[in-house]
């Protein structure tokens, strides 16, 4: 009750101007829609970042440290590292993506600079 009693004073505050302060609970309604379409954006964004990170957790060297990949250690990658690189990527994947883009684009100049040279 209480939340639907701070939602009405809401609704009553924003929609003043609106032509829905005759109407609260339409009112209430349309700011409750607004609120969960909101949150399916944020939680579509992290849930990507997270998929994002754990199938990219092999290929980091290209989101971080450049082309040349560092020597995994004697026990495999550990769950800790790959829960680390899913974590940062969960809030940092739009970063991640333009510097694997950066790095491809590396890539593929320095590739084809060494085909041009062989030649």
């Amino acid at each position: 009750m209480y939340t639907l009693n701070c939602l009405l004073k809401l609704t009553n505050s924003c929609c003043a101007n609106s032509g829905l302060r005759d109407r609260p609970i339409q009112a209430a309604l349309t700011l409750l829609t607004w609120e969960i379409a909101l949150n399916i954006y944020i939680v579509l964004f992290l849930l990507f970042g997270a998929v994002f990170g754990l199938s990219t957790y092999s290929y980091q060297h290209i989101f971080s440290e450049g082309p040349h990949k560092v020597e995994t250690p004697e026990g495999g990658s550990t769950l800790g590292g790959r829960v680390l690189w899913a974590m940062v990527c969960t809030f940092l994947w739009p970063i991640m993506v333009l510097t694997g883009l950066n790095s491809a684009w590396i890539l593929a100049k320095r590739k084809r600079q060494a085909a041009v040279a062989d030649h």
